[in-house]
Order: structure tokens, then C-alpha cells, then sequence
């Protein structure tokens, strides 16, 4: 069969889709990424062949407009959640055309999308093919999104968009499904099949020090590469002061932005720091006994699959409610943005490296995901329900 895999143009939206689209294409299946901006090129890195949908066309554009719109504040969460429905439509609606292109020329038997891409939806009714929704983390049928790319659909021809896909996949086990708010009432697909999710975080040269265990417990910060999250790295700063004199080796991802405020540090305050712009969190995080982070999907069902207890700091999106699911099932803490400095997050890391029941929640976490099926399995489940 013939998969197209679509999202919007982050690598973060691409990352969660590629383990199964990497098991379909060894499966003998014909797979084909179709999106725009840097996740082109990680879809190549990746070994999957890929079709930029919109050249010449900023699809970024109105994300860069809406981070900025968040970073300001002021919105009420019911403003924030149509401002960020309003601006995945509008970059829907950019590629939309592009897509429906792509489908038809190529022959696609289904589109696989990214939950926030509903343009793949309309762009799988448009070319007559079968539409799979790829869970990223918990299951939400962001309804919000969903209507407001309704219009921009009905205005190609699609009236059923509300109707939803054929195939729903879902990478969140149960014992955090319990505690999830957003759990839809209604199915979002006809069919839902559960995958194991193996984490994929690109690729990099590692360095020597991180092939073996560390000599005392090993703590990850990472805030992303948003400026809404990182700034200039004054959080980053303060956790590092914070925990000068902590038996920890802590680790920062800068995600490439520059931490002026770090390098203002006494060299003493930060000896037991080591910073990185990027590493693949599946490469590190076993070795690790924490992890903090912003709360987006892909850091936490990273750490999720490797049994990590962690700290939200959740910034925007959905990242409140990723971190609170977290701490619901014992498996990390919350830390409220507003109430985010260095001696907060640094209590919060002394309570869960002083227990043990934060790792025990992790660990059984990351065996309930382990158990889930395989993308393997999942290929050819799939390959039955839509032919």
C-alpha cells in the first residue's frame, strides 16, 4: 500500500510519526512524506523520502506570529486555544492545495497525519483516500482545531471533515489515559489501534561521556528551542545556581539558543553543568535518574519510554495538562511557569531524587508502553483494516 505521512512543518510534529513510517517502508510498503520547512530535510535524514508541499510559502509564518501573540500573554485560555485553532488552519490552508496535489499524482491509499494537521484529513477526502490519525502523545480530539479547519475545508468541496478519520493510532497507555481531561467522549475514528511508542529524536554524534553511567545521578533540563520556553536561558540559569552545591551532573539541550545569562555564572557555580545544543533524548535519557522540560509531548513520552520521573514546566499548548496527567500518575511534578525558578525546580529535583516511588511510577509507565504493539504489528493491522 501507498502511505503518505503529513504534518505541519516542525520537526517535533515529524519525530513521533517516523518509527511507524520507518516499519512500513521495511514492510515493503511505499511511504512519502509530505509537509514543508525543516521537517523536509529530518524526513530525509530520516531515510523517508519527501515532497515539500507549499515551496516558495511561508507555512511557518503564522506560527512565528502566534508565539509571539503567547509570549506577550494577557489571552484567557478560550482566546489562546481560537488563536491557536485559527493559525493551524491558516497553515492548513497553505498546504492544503499542495496536498491534495501530492495524494492524487502519487496515489496515496491513506494519509497519515499529526493530530493538529487537518489538512491531511481534508486532503485524504479530497484525493479518495483513507485517512489515519497518528497520535503524539495523549488522545484529545481537539475539536477546537478541528473547527476552526472545517470552513477552510468546506470552501475545497469537504463536508464531512467533523465526521473524522477512518483510523485513530494511540501511543498513550491506559494508566495515563485515566487522568487525561481532554479523553474524547466520542470516538475520533471508525477503527483505533494502540502502538508502542518507540521514541525517535533524530540523530547525533555522541560524545565520549555519554556512553556510560554517570558517577552520580544525572539531571537533563531542556526547555526546547522556543523562545516562549528558553528566552535567554535565565531559568536554565537559576536551576544551575540552584543546584551548585546538589550531588547531581546536570545536563542542559540549549536546542541552539545562546544562554547569555549562564555564561555570566563564577565557573564554580556551574562546574557540575555540562551543555549540549542537542542530543537524541533516547540516547541519553537511560542514563539519567530526572529529566525537566517543557512538557511538550515528545520530551515526555520520551522520557515515559525510558522510565524517567520528570518536572514540567508546561509554557504553551497542551503542556499543563501533559504535566499534570505526569504528576496525576506519579510519575513527575508540575512546576506552574509563573512560580519557575532556580530554588522551586531545585526542591522539586530533591524530592524526586530522595524517593523512590516517582521512579517506580516511571518504570511502570515505560513497561505498560512496552507492552503496547509493535510498529510492525501495527503495519499490518492497518494494512487489514484499510484495504
Amino acid at each position: 500500500m501507498r502511505f503518505l505521512y503529513t504534518m505541519l512543518p516542525g520537526i517535533s510534529h515529524l519525530f513521533p510519526l517516523v518509527p511507524l513510517a520507518q516499519a512500513m517502508q521495511a514492510e515493503g510498503h511505499e511511504v512519502l512524506v509530505a509537509t514543508n520547512g525543516p521537517a523536509v530535510k529530518a524526513a530525509i535524514n530520516a531515510g523517508l523520502p519527501a515532497f515539500e508541499v507549499a515551496p516558495g510559502q511561508d507555512v511557518d509564518e503564522p506560527g512565528l506570529r502566534l508565539g509571539e501573540r503567547l509570549a506577550k500573554g494577557g489571552l484567557t485560555d478560550e482566546e489562546a486555544f481560537a488563536a491557536v485553532g485559527a493559525t493551524f488552519a491558516e497553515m492548513g490552508g497553505i498546504m492544503l492545495d499542495g496536498l491534495v496535489d501530492a495524494a492524487t499524482r502519487w496515489r496515496a491509499d491513506a494519509v497519515v497525519y499529526m493530530p493538529i494537521c487537518f489538512a491531511g484529513l481534508a486532503a485524504a477526502r479530497l484525493a479518495g483516500a483513507k485517512a489515519v490519525v497518528h497520535g503524539i502523545g495523549h488522545r484529545n480530539p481537539l475539536l477546537w482545531a478541528l473547527s476552526a479547519m472545517d470552513p477552510v475545508a468546506r470552501a475545497r468541496g469537504v463536508d464531512d471533515l467533523l465526521d473524522g478519520a477512518d483510523v485513530e493510532i494511540n501511543i498513550s497507555p491506559s494508566s495515563l489515559e485515566k487522568f487525561n481531561p481532554d479523553l474524547p467522549e466520542k470516538p475520533i475514528a471508525t477503527a483505533m489501534v494502540d502502538l508502542r511508542h518507540a521514541p525517535y529524536n533524530g540523530g547525533a554524534e555522541l560524545p565520549p561521556w555519554a556512553l556510560g553511567e554517570p558517577d552520580r545521578p544525572r539531571v537533563i533540563a531542556t526547555l526546547g528551542s522556543s523562545g516562549v520556553t528558553v528566552g535567554g536561558g535565565e531559568l536554565l540559569t537559576e536551576v544551575v545556581a540552584a543546584t551548585a552545591d546538589m550531588d547531581v551532573e546536570l545536563l542542559l539541550t540549549s536546542g541552539g539558543a545562546t544562554l547569555t545569562a549562564l555564561e555570566a555564572l563564577p565557573e564554580a557555580s556551574r562546574a557540575h553543568v555540562r551543555v549540549v545544543e542537542w542530543l537524541p533524548l533516547r540516547s541519553i535519557l537511560p542514563s539519567c535518574s530526572a529529566i525537566v522540560h517543557h512538557a511538550g509531548s515528545g520530551s515526555m513520552f520520551s522520557a515515559y519510554a525510558a522510565g524517567v520521573p520528570q518536572i514540567g514546566i508546561p509554557h504553551i499548548g497542551n503542556a499543563s495538562v501533559n504535566a499534570e496527567i505526569a504528576a496525576k500518575r506519579g510519575a513527575g511534578l508540575v512546576v506552574p511557569p509563573a512560580e519557575a525558578t532556580g530554588e522551586v525546580v531545585r526542591e522539586a529535583l530533591g524530592e524526586i531524587l530522595g524517593g523512590a516511588s516517582y521512579r517506580i511510577a516511571a518504570q511502570e509507565v515505560a513497561t505498560e508502553m512496552a507492552g503496547m504493539p509493535r510498529s510492525s504489528e501495527v503495519s499490518a493491522r492497518l494494512t487489514e483494516l484499510l484495504r
